[in-house]
Protein backbone atom coordinates (compact mmCIF):
# COMPACT_ATOMS: atom_id res chain seq x y z
CA UNK A 1 0.00 0.00 0.00
CA UNK A 2 1.08 3.54 -0.48
CA UNK A 3 2.85 5.08 2.75
CA UNK A 4 0.72 8.18 4.24
CA UNK A 5 3.24 10.96 4.06
CA UNK A 6 3.83 9.99 0.41
CA UNK A 7 0.28 11.03 -0.20
CA UNK A 8 0.41 14.06 1.86
CA UNK A 9 3.39 15.24 0.50
CA UNK A 10 1.43 15.01 -3.10
CA UNK A 11 -0.60 17.82 -1.74
CA UNK A 12 0.98 21.18 -2.30
CA UNK A 13 1.61 19.77 -5.86
CA UNK A 14 -1.99 19.10 -6.25
CA UNK A 15 -3.24 23.16 -5.30
CA UNK A 16 -0.33 24.44 -7.57
CA UNK A 17 -1.74 22.27 -10.23
CA UNK A 18 -5.32 23.61 -10.09
CA UNK A 19 -4.60 27.07 -9.66
CA UNK A 20 -2.76 26.69 -12.85
CA UNK A 21 -5.93 25.13 -14.77
CA UNK A 22 -4.00 21.80 -15.23
CA UNK A 23 -3.82 18.35 -14.51
CA UNK A 24 -1.72 15.08 -14.62
CA UNK A 25 -2.16 11.81 -16.02
CA UNK A 26 -0.53 8.46 -17.04
CA UNK A 27 0.27 7.60 -20.37
CA UNK A 28 -1.14 3.86 -21.38
CA UNK A 29 1.01 1.55 -19.97
CA UNK A 30 2.31 0.18 -16.59
CA UNK A 31 1.83 3.53 -14.46
CA UNK A 32 -2.06 4.30 -16.11
CA UNK A 33 -2.86 1.01 -15.30
CA UNK A 34 -2.00 1.27 -11.50
CA UNK A 35 -3.90 4.89 -11.24
CA UNK A 36 -6.64 3.19 -12.62
CA UNK A 37 -6.73 0.58 -10.52
CA UNK A 38 -6.43 2.70 -7.72
CA UNK A 39 -9.10 5.15 -9.13
CA UNK A 40 -11.72 2.26 -8.77
CA UNK A 41 -10.81 1.62 -5.25
CA UNK A 42 -11.21 4.99 -4.20
CA UNK A 43 -14.58 5.47 -6.38
CA UNK A 44 -15.75 2.73 -4.94
CA UNK A 45 -16.62 4.67 -1.55
CA UNK A 46 -19.33 6.11 -0.83
CA UNK A 47 -17.76 9.00 0.74
CA UNK A 48 -16.04 9.93 -1.82
CA UNK A 49 -19.02 11.78 -4.14
CA UNK A 50 -19.51 13.72 -0.85
CA UNK A 51 -16.39 15.16 -0.71
CA UNK A 52 -15.73 15.94 -4.53
CA UNK A 53 -19.29 17.60 -4.52
CA UNK A 54 -18.31 19.85 -0.80
CA UNK A 55 -14.64 20.66 -3.01
CA UNK A 56 -11.99 18.62 -1.78
CA UNK A 57 -9.51 21.56 -0.29
CA UNK A 58 -12.45 21.00 2.58
CA UNK A 59 -11.52 17.55 2.84
CA UNK A 60 -8.29 17.09 2.07
CA UNK A 61 -7.71 15.07 5.28
CA UNK A 62 -10.24 12.46 4.63
CA UNK A 63 -9.59 12.47 1.03
CA UNK A 64 -5.45 11.41 1.71
CA UNK A 65 -6.43 8.76 4.60
CA UNK A 66 -9.06 7.33 1.94
CA UNK A 67 -6.52 7.21 -0.77
CA UNK A 68 -4.16 5.81 1.36
CA UNK A 69 -6.45 2.59 2.31
CA UNK A 70 -7.93 2.48 -1.21
CA UNK A 71 -4.40 1.65 -2.01
CA UNK A 72 -4.01 -1.97 0.23
CA UNK A 73 -5.06 -4.55 -1.60
CA UNK A 74 -6.93 -5.85 1.67
CA UNK A 75 -9.05 -4.06 4.16
CA UNK A 76 -10.40 -4.90 7.65
CA UNK A 77 -13.60 -3.53 8.35
CA UNK A 78 -15.08 -2.09 11.97
CA UNK A 79 -16.48 -5.61 12.25
CA UNK A 80 -13.03 -7.29 12.20
CA UNK A 81 -13.73 -9.20 8.24
CA UNK A 82 -10.93 -8.77 5.68
CA UNK A 83 -12.26 -7.46 2.42
CA UNK A 84 -10.75 -7.41 -1.02
CA UNK A 85 -10.89 -3.87 -2.11
CA UNK A 86 -8.25 -3.13 -4.30
CA UNK A 87 -6.03 -4.79 -6.47
CA UNK A 88 -3.38 -1.68 -6.40
CA UNK A 89 -1.16 -3.80 -4.11
CA UNK A 90 -0.69 -6.41 -6.67
CA UNK A 91 -0.19 -4.02 -9.79
CA UNK A 92 1.78 -2.09 -7.78
CA UNK A 93 4.15 -5.50 -6.93
CA UNK A 94 4.06 -6.12 -10.49
CA UNK A 95 4.94 -2.38 -11.39
CA UNK A 96 8.15 -2.61 -9.27
CA UNK A 97 9.44 -6.14 -10.63
CA UNK A 98 8.99 -4.27 -14.14
CA UNK A 99 10.61 -1.36 -13.72
CA UNK A 100 13.21 -3.05 -11.82
CA UNK A 101 14.18 -4.91 -14.99
CA UNK A 102 14.25 -2.15 -17.16
CA UNK A 103 16.54 -0.52 -15.09
CA UNK A 104 18.55 -3.29 -14.22
CA UNK A 105 18.74 -4.16 -17.95
CA UNK A 106 19.71 -0.30 -19.00
CA UNK A 107 22.32 -0.47 -16.01
CA UNK A 108 23.64 -3.91 -17.51
CA UNK A 109 23.59 -2.68 -21.13
CA UNK A 110 25.98 0.49 -19.74
CA UNK A 111 28.31 -1.84 -17.76
CA UNK A 112 28.48 -4.64 -19.80
CA UNK A 113 28.56 -3.07 -23.34
CA UNK A 114 29.12 0.85 -23.35
CA UNK A 115 31.54 1.28 -21.21
CA UNK A 116 33.66 -1.58 -22.34
CA UNK A 117 33.56 -0.08 -25.84
CA UNK A 118 34.46 3.65 -24.60
CA UNK A 119 37.61 2.64 -23.04
CA UNK A 120 38.58 0.32 -26.00
CA UNK A 121 38.20 3.28 -28.22
CA UNK A 122 40.19 5.51 -26.26
CA UNK A 123 42.66 3.20 -25.88
CA UNK A 124 42.70 2.29 -29.94
CA UNK A 125 42.68 6.48 -30.77
CA UNK A 126 45.63 6.38 -28.16
CA UNK A 127 47.65 3.98 -30.01
CA UNK A 128 46.77 5.67 -33.39
CA UNK A 129 48.06 9.14 -31.72
CA UNK A 130 51.24 7.43 -31.38
CA UNK A 131 51.62 7.69 -35.10
CA UNK A 132 50.65 11.22 -35.32
CA UNK A 133 52.80 13.34 -35.38
CA UNK A 134 52.18 17.40 -34.74
CA UNK A 135 53.56 18.58 -38.04
CA UNK A 136 53.18 22.13 -36.91
CA UNK A 137 55.47 24.74 -37.78
CA UNK A 138 56.37 25.55 -34.23
CA UNK A 139 58.27 21.78 -34.01
CA UNK A 140 60.70 23.61 -36.99
CA UNK A 141 63.59 25.05 -34.52
CA UNK A 142 66.89 26.88 -35.47
CA UNK A 143 70.53 24.96 -35.44
CA UNK A 144 73.10 27.63 -35.14
CA UNK A 145 76.03 26.11 -37.50
CA UNK A 146 79.89 27.77 -36.41
CA UNK A 147 83.02 26.29 -36.84
CA UNK A 148 85.25 25.67 -34.09
CA UNK A 149 87.67 27.97 -33.43
CA UNK A 150 90.60 25.63 -33.70
CA UNK A 151 89.55 26.16 -37.19
CA UNK A 152 88.76 29.24 -37.91
CA UNK A 153 92.44 30.15 -38.79
CA UNK A 154 94.10 31.53 -41.23
CA UNK A 155 97.21 28.44 -40.38
CA UNK A 156 94.05 25.67 -40.84
CA UNK A 157 92.86 27.38 -43.79
CA UNK A 158 96.30 27.77 -45.63
CA UNK A 159 96.55 23.93 -44.86
CA UNK A 160 93.41 22.62 -46.34
CA UNK A 161 94.07 25.01 -48.95
CA UNK A 162 96.39 23.10 -50.80
CA UNK A 163 93.63 20.77 -51.90
CA UNK A 164 91.29 23.83 -53.21
CA UNK A 165 91.87 22.64 -56.80
CA UNK A 166 91.32 18.79 -56.06
CA UNK A 167 88.38 17.26 -58.36
CA UNK A 168 86.85 14.54 -59.11
CA UNK A 169 89.19 11.53 -58.69
CA UNK A 170 88.88 7.41 -59.18
CA UNK A 171 89.01 6.55 -55.56
CA UNK A 172 88.39 2.73 -55.98
CA UNK A 173 87.93 0.20 -52.61
CA UNK A 174 89.94 0.87 -49.53
CA UNK A 175 88.68 -1.85 -47.71
CA UNK A 176 91.62 -3.79 -46.63
CA UNK A 177 91.96 -2.88 -43.05
CA UNK A 178 91.28 -4.69 -39.82
CA UNK A 179 89.67 -3.66 -36.92
CA UNK A 180 91.34 -1.26 -34.34
CA UNK A 181 89.98 -0.39 -30.95
CA UNK A 182 89.36 3.28 -30.03
CA UNK A 183 93.36 3.54 -28.36
CA UNK A 184 94.53 2.56 -31.92
CA UNK A 185 92.08 4.94 -33.68
CA UNK A 186 92.96 7.68 -31.28
CA UNK A 187 97.19 7.03 -32.03
CA UNK A 188 96.01 7.63 -35.67
CA UNK A 189 94.72 11.74 -35.25
CA UNK A 190 98.21 12.81 -33.89
CA UNK A 191 98.59 15.61 -36.25
CA UNK A 192 101.53 16.85 -34.18
CA UNK A 193 99.16 20.14 -33.12
CA UNK A 194 98.03 19.93 -29.44
CA UNK A 195 94.70 22.16 -30.17
CA UNK A 196 94.11 19.84 -33.17
CA UNK A 197 95.11 16.59 -31.55
CA UNK A 198 92.61 17.49 -29.05
CA UNK A 199 89.69 18.63 -30.82
CA UNK A 200 90.16 15.19 -32.79
CA UNK A 201 90.59 13.02 -29.33
CA UNK A 202 87.38 15.01 -28.02
CA UNK A 203 85.38 14.07 -31.79
CA UNK A 204 86.40 10.50 -31.81
CA UNK A 205 83.87 9.38 -28.79
CA UNK A 206 80.97 11.07 -29.46
CA UNK A 207 78.77 8.81 -29.68
CA UNK A 208 75.23 8.10 -31.64
CA UNK A 209 73.23 4.91 -31.29
CA UNK A 210 76.20 2.25 -30.55
CA UNK A 211 78.76 3.46 -32.35
CA UNK A 212 81.53 6.34 -31.38
CA UNK A 213 81.98 8.83 -34.26
CA UNK A 214 85.05 7.57 -34.70
CA UNK A 215 84.85 4.13 -34.99
CA UNK A 216 81.98 5.26 -37.71
CA UNK A 217 83.74 6.99 -39.35
CA UNK A 218 87.09 4.29 -39.68
CA UNK A 219 84.44 1.65 -40.52
CA UNK A 220 82.48 3.24 -42.84
CA UNK A 221 85.50 4.04 -44.97
CA UNK A 222 88.39 1.85 -44.57
CA UNK A 223 86.92 -1.41 -43.79
CA UNK A 224 83.61 -0.86 -45.77
CA UNK A 225 82.89 -1.72 -49.28
CA UNK A 226 81.04 1.46 -50.32
CA UNK A 227 83.99 2.88 -51.81
CA UNK A 228 83.72 1.54 -55.34
CA UNK A 229 85.30 3.74 -57.86
CA UNK A 230 83.96 7.69 -57.62
CA UNK A 231 83.97 9.71 -54.37
CA UNK A 232 80.26 9.25 -53.97
CA UNK A 233 81.06 6.94 -50.56
CA UNK A 234 82.52 10.23 -49.00
CA UNK A 235 79.15 12.58 -49.90
CA UNK A 236 77.46 9.95 -48.53
CA UNK A 237 79.29 9.52 -44.97
CA UNK A 238 78.82 13.67 -44.64
CA UNK A 239 75.32 12.72 -45.01
CA UNK A 240 75.43 10.03 -42.49
CA UNK A 241 77.14 11.74 -39.62
CA UNK A 242 74.46 14.71 -40.23
CA UNK A 243 71.74 12.38 -39.58
CA UNK A 244 73.43 10.58 -36.94
CA UNK A 245 75.40 12.71 -35.02
CA UNK A 246 73.99 16.23 -36.32
CA UNK A 247 75.41 18.67 -38.48
CA UNK A 248 77.82 20.03 -35.85
CA UNK A 249 79.71 17.00 -36.02
CA UNK A 250 80.13 17.04 -39.88
CA UNK A 251 83.01 18.71 -39.90
CA UNK A 252 84.73 16.96 -36.99
CA UNK A 253 83.59 13.64 -39.26
CA UNK A 254 85.31 14.83 -41.96
CA UNK A 255 88.43 15.76 -40.14
CA UNK A 256 88.41 12.57 -38.40
CA UNK A 257 88.30 10.30 -41.90
CA UNK A 258 91.27 12.96 -43.54
CA UNK A 259 93.75 12.31 -40.36
CA UNK A 260 92.71 8.41 -40.13
CA UNK A 261 94.17 8.25 -44.10
CA UNK A 262 97.57 10.32 -42.89
CA UNK A 263 98.07 8.11 -39.97
CA UNK A 264 97.54 4.60 -41.28
CA UNK A 265 99.89 5.64 -44.71
CA UNK A 266 102.62 6.76 -41.66
CA UNK A 267 102.13 3.50 -39.50
CA UNK A 268 100.38 0.71 -41.60
CA UNK A 269 98.79 -1.36 -38.66
CA UNK A 270 99.15 -5.80 -38.74
CA UNK A 271 96.97 -7.34 -41.19
CA UNK A 272 96.26 -5.32 -44.06
CA UNK A 273 95.07 -7.26 -46.93
CA UNK A 274 96.71 -5.45 -49.73
CA UNK A 275 100.35 -4.34 -50.65
CA UNK A 276 101.63 -1.16 -49.33
CA UNK A 277 101.89 1.14 -52.44
CA UNK A 278 98.19 -0.25 -53.47
CA UNK A 279 97.11 0.99 -49.90
CA UNK A 280 99.00 4.31 -50.09
CA UNK A 281 97.86 5.15 -53.84
CA UNK A 282 94.23 4.65 -52.80
CA UNK A 283 94.54 6.72 -49.45
CA UNK A 284 96.43 9.62 -50.83
CA UNK A 285 93.45 9.60 -53.76
CA UNK A 286 90.70 9.76 -50.61
CA UNK A 287 92.91 12.53 -48.12
CA UNK A 288 93.11 14.46 -51.16
CA UNK A 289 89.29 14.78 -51.88
CA UNK A 290 88.90 14.58 -48.05
CA UNK A 291 91.24 17.98 -47.61
CA UNK A 292 88.93 19.23 -50.39
CA UNK A 293 85.89 18.63 -48.89
CA UNK A 294 87.10 20.10 -45.41
CA UNK A 295 88.84 23.30 -47.51
CA UNK A 296 84.85 24.15 -48.86
CA UNK A 297 83.80 23.26 -45.80
CA UNK A 298 85.75 26.09 -44.39
CA UNK A 299 85.62 28.54 -47.23
CA UNK A 300 81.47 28.17 -47.49
CA UNK A 301 81.03 29.63 -43.84
CA UNK A 302 83.31 32.10 -44.41
CA UNK A 303 81.75 33.29 -47.62
CA UNK A 304 78.56 33.07 -46.39
CA UNK A 305 79.50 35.10 -43.20
CA UNK A 306 80.88 37.78 -45.05
CA UNK A 307 77.73 37.91 -47.42
CA UNK A 308 75.39 37.89 -45.09
CA UNK A 309 74.09 34.97 -46.18
CA UNK A 310 72.06 32.69 -43.53
CA UNK A 311 71.26 29.41 -44.29
CA UNK A 312 74.14 27.24 -45.44
CA UNK A 313 72.93 24.02 -45.51
CA UNK A 314 69.16 24.35 -46.72
CA UNK A 315 65.33 25.17 -45.27
CA UNK A 316 63.05 21.78 -44.50
CA UNK A 317 60.96 21.07 -46.80
CA UNK A 318 57.56 22.60 -47.23
CA UNK A 319 54.39 21.14 -48.88
CA UNK A 320 52.34 24.47 -48.93
CA UNK A 321 49.18 22.65 -50.28
CA UNK A 322 48.83 21.04 -47.29
CA UNK A 323 50.80 22.76 -45.02
CA UNK A 324 52.68 19.73 -44.00
CA UNK A 325 57.00 20.33 -43.06
CA UNK A 326 59.72 17.92 -42.71
CA UNK A 327 60.71 18.23 -39.24
CA UNK A 328 63.72 16.20 -39.63
CA UNK A 329 66.04 18.53 -39.45
CA UNK A 330 65.85 22.25 -38.25
CA UNK A 331 66.77 25.50 -40.04
CA UNK A 332 70.12 25.81 -40.47
CA UNK A 333 72.10 29.69 -40.26
CA UNK A 334 75.77 30.50 -40.22
CA UNK A 335 76.01 31.30 -36.17
CA UNK A 336 78.00 34.72 -37.27
CA UNK A 337 75.21 35.81 -39.60
CA UNK A 338 72.31 35.10 -37.50
CA UNK A 339 73.84 36.95 -34.18
CA UNK A 340 74.05 39.96 -36.93
CA UNK A 341 70.44 39.52 -37.83
CA UNK A 342 68.89 39.33 -34.55
CA UNK A 343 71.08 42.72 -33.74
CA UNK A 344 69.76 44.42 -36.32
CA UNK A 345 66.10 43.74 -36.06
CA UNK A 346 65.79 40.29 -37.17
CA UNK A 347 62.97 37.60 -35.74
CA UNK A 348 62.97 33.47 -35.92
CA UNK A 349 59.52 34.28 -37.73
CA UNK A 350 61.73 36.29 -40.03
CA UNK A 351 63.32 33.08 -41.06
CA UNK A 352 59.98 31.21 -40.70
CA UNK A 353 58.25 33.25 -43.18
CA UNK A 354 61.12 32.40 -45.50
CA UNK A 355 61.16 29.06 -45.29
CA UNK A 356 57.27 28.66 -46.28
CA UNK A 357 57.48 31.98 -49.20
CA UNK A 358 60.22 32.53 -51.04
CA UNK A 359 62.99 30.81 -49.40
CA UNK A 360 65.29 33.92 -49.09
CA UNK A 361 68.36 33.71 -47.61
CA UNK A 362 69.63 37.12 -47.74
CA UNK A 363 70.36 39.07 -44.36
CA UNK A 364 69.46 42.23 -45.83
CA UNK A 365 66.33 41.07 -47.78
CA UNK A 366 64.84 39.31 -45.03
CA UNK A 367 65.41 42.59 -42.68
CA UNK A 368 64.26 44.97 -45.69
CA UNK A 369 60.67 42.65 -45.88
CA UNK A 370 60.58 41.42 -42.76
CA UNK A 371 56.74 42.14 -42.04
CA UNK A 372 56.18 40.60 -45.59
CA UNK A 373 57.55 37.71 -43.88
CA UNK A 374 56.43 37.61 -40.40
CA UNK A 375 52.91 37.81 -42.56
CA UNK A 376 53.67 35.18 -44.68
CA UNK A 377 54.44 32.72 -41.52
CA UNK A 378 51.11 33.94 -39.76
CA UNK A 379 49.32 32.86 -42.57
CA UNK A 380 51.35 29.64 -42.71
CA UNK A 381 50.21 29.06 -39.24
CA UNK A 382 46.71 28.87 -39.92
CA UNK A 383 47.23 26.57 -42.69
CA UNK A 384 49.10 24.41 -40.43
CA UNK A 385 46.78 24.21 -37.74
CA UNK A 386 44.07 23.59 -39.87
CA UNK A 387 46.01 20.30 -41.51
CA UNK A 388 46.98 18.90 -38.28
CA UNK A 389 43.38 19.39 -37.35
CA UNK A 390 42.05 17.76 -40.24
CA UNK A 391 44.79 15.10 -40.26
CA UNK A 392 44.18 14.09 -36.37
CA UNK A 393 40.29 14.11 -37.34
CA UNK A 394 40.97 11.48 -39.92
CA UNK A 395 43.40 9.08 -37.74
CA UNK A 396 40.07 9.54 -34.90
CA UNK A 397 37.65 8.47 -37.72
CA UNK A 398 39.78 5.79 -38.80
CA UNK A 399 40.84 4.18 -35.15
CA UNK A 400 37.19 4.17 -34.32
CA UNK A 401 35.50 3.19 -37.18
CA UNK A 402 38.52 -0.10 -37.14
CA UNK A 403 37.42 -0.56 -33.52
CA UNK A 404 34.20 -0.72 -33.61
CA UNK A 405 34.04 -2.88 -36.83
CA UNK A 406 36.76 -5.19 -34.39
CA UNK A 407 33.97 -5.11 -31.67
CA UNK A 408 31.05 -6.59 -33.44
CA UNK A 409 33.22 -9.73 -34.55
CA UNK A 410 34.75 -10.18 -31.40
CA UNK A 411 32.38 -9.07 -28.36
CA UNK A 412 30.06 -11.63 -27.38
CA UNK A 413 27.31 -8.96 -26.57
CA UNK A 414 27.54 -7.00 -29.62
CA UNK A 415 27.67 -10.37 -31.98
CA UNK A 416 23.76 -10.97 -31.67
CA UNK A 417 23.28 -7.43 -32.79
CA UNK A 418 21.40 -7.29 -36.33
CA UNK A 419 23.92 -5.60 -38.69
CA UNK A 420 21.34 -4.80 -41.01
CA UNK A 421 19.39 -2.70 -38.64
CA UNK A 422 21.59 0.54 -39.54
CA UNK A 423 23.94 0.29 -36.78
CA UNK A 424 26.95 0.75 -39.33
CA UNK A 425 24.86 3.52 -40.97
CA UNK A 426 24.44 4.92 -37.54
CA UNK A 427 28.19 4.74 -37.19
CA UNK A 428 28.82 6.71 -40.34
CA UNK A 429 26.65 9.49 -39.47
CA UNK A 430 28.24 9.85 -36.11
CA UNK A 431 31.49 9.90 -37.73
CA UNK A 432 30.68 12.57 -40.47
CA UNK A 433 29.28 14.77 -37.37
CA UNK A 434 32.58 14.53 -35.66
CA UNK A 435 34.18 17.87 -35.72
CA UNK A 436 37.25 19.82 -34.11
CA UNK A 437 35.63 20.62 -30.70
CA UNK A 438 35.01 17.07 -30.37
CA UNK A 439 38.79 16.25 -30.12
CA UNK A 440 39.97 19.69 -28.84
CA UNK A 441 40.10 18.22 -25.03
CA UNK A 442 40.12 14.50 -23.12
CA UNK A 443 37.05 15.49 -21.92
CA UNK A 444 35.00 16.26 -25.10
CA UNK A 445 36.75 13.28 -27.20
CA UNK A 446 35.40 11.11 -23.92
CA UNK A 447 32.08 12.79 -24.22
CA UNK A 448 31.65 12.14 -28.42
CA UNK A 449 32.64 8.53 -27.84
CA UNK A 450 30.06 8.14 -25.02
CA UNK A 451 27.49 9.80 -26.90
CA UNK A 452 28.53 7.52 -30.12
CA UNK A 453 28.62 4.35 -28.82
CA UNK A 454 25.30 4.41 -26.68
CA UNK A 455 23.64 6.17 -30.68
CA UNK A 456 25.11 3.68 -32.75
CA UNK A 457 24.69 0.25 -30.31
CA UNK A 458 21.27 1.75 -28.38
CA UNK A 459 19.38 4.10 -30.62
CA UNK A 460 16.06 3.58 -29.08
CA UNK A 461 17.22 3.71 -25.44
CA UNK A 462 18.20 6.86 -24.05
CA UNK A 463 18.82 5.91 -20.46
CA UNK A 464 21.96 3.85 -21.05
CA UNK A 465 23.70 7.37 -22.18
CA UNK A 466 22.09 8.74 -19.57
CA UNK A 467 23.32 5.63 -16.93
CA UNK A 468 26.82 6.64 -18.03
CA UNK A 469 26.57 10.47 -17.98
CA UNK A 470 25.04 10.10 -14.30
CA UNK A 471 27.69 8.23 -13.27
CA UNK A 472 30.46 10.22 -14.61
CA UNK A 473 28.84 13.46 -13.59
CA UNK A 474 28.70 11.72 -9.83
CA UNK A 475 31.95 11.36 -9.64
CA UNK A 476 32.92 14.74 -10.87
CA UNK A 477 30.80 16.61 -7.97
CA UNK A 478 32.36 18.32 -5.05
CA UNK A 479 32.23 16.74 -2.09
CA UNK A 480 31.24 12.84 -3.26
CA UNK A 481 34.87 11.90 -3.26
CA UNK A 482 34.01 9.53 -0.47
CA UNK A 483 31.25 8.06 -1.96
CA UNK A 484 31.54 3.94 -3.11
CA UNK A 485 31.13 3.08 -6.42
CA UNK A 486 27.79 1.20 -5.14
CA UNK A 487 26.54 4.47 -3.37
CA UNK A 488 26.73 6.47 -6.53
CA UNK A 489 25.12 3.64 -8.57
CA UNK A 490 22.45 3.63 -5.98
CA UNK A 491 21.67 7.50 -6.47
CA UNK A 492 21.82 6.90 -10.42
CA UNK A 493 19.21 4.29 -10.31
CA UNK A 494 16.86 6.51 -8.20
CA UNK A 495 17.62 8.86 -10.64
CA UNK A 496 16.69 7.27 -13.71
CA UNK A 497 13.42 5.33 -11.94
CA UNK A 498 12.08 9.02 -11.74
CA UNK A 499 12.95 9.97 -14.80
CA UNK A 500 11.84 6.88 -16.35
CA UNK A 501 8.33 7.41 -14.23
CA UNK A 502 8.24 11.28 -15.32
CA UNK A 503 8.29 10.16 -18.94
CA UNK A 504 4.89 8.05 -18.43
CA UNK A 505 2.90 11.32 -16.99
CA UNK A 506 0.92 13.62 -19.07
CA UNK A 507 0.38 17.23 -18.38
CA UNK A 508 -2.69 18.99 -20.24
CA UNK A 509 -5.22 21.60 -19.36
CA UNK A 510 -8.30 21.70 -17.19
Amino acid sequence: MLILEDVESAIPLVQELEDRKMRLSAKIGPLALLASELSVAVASCGSMAAMQAEGYRDNLAQIVSLIHESSASVHRTEHGSILDTSKHDVKLDEFADLVSAGVLATVSRAKQVAYPLISRLQNAISEKMVEYQDRSVFNIGIDEMGIDAILDNEDVFDYFGEYKEIRHVNIGSVNVFPVLTDVQLAALVEAGSPDINEYLTSALVKVASTDSLGQYVYNYLYRGDRLTNDEVALFELRNMIGTMYGDASVLEGLMLAYYFGNGLVQNLPDGVNASISEVEHRVALMTKFLGNMIYNHIRNYREQANERQLLPVGLPYVDRSTGRVNTTFNIRVNKEVYARFLADGGTPEVLFGAMVSDRNTSVDTLLADRAKYENAYARFVDLNRSYTTSSRLSLYEEAIRDEVYKAFDDTEELKAVDKTSGVFVRLADMLKRMGADHISTEENTYKFLRSLVCCVIYPDQPHVEKVISDIDNFECRDGEENLTTSEIACFVLIDLIVDWLSDQIVVSAV
